[in-house]
């Protein structure tokens, strides 16, 4: 039962990951306008 645990606790974990990730990737592309006014120079 222990493997099972930790198998589906490590692809629950990978998936909040990812999906974070894509949220921060999608929140940057819809900033990059706003950078631009700025003059700003991020990683975006």
């Amino acid at each position: 039962m222990g493997g099972l645990t930790n198998g589906v606790i490590g692809i629950f974990g990978a998936l909040a990951f990812f999906f974070d990730l894509a949220e921060e990737i999608a929140c940057d592309a819809m900033d990059m306008e706003g950078d631009e006014q700025r003059s700003s120079k991020t990683i975006a």
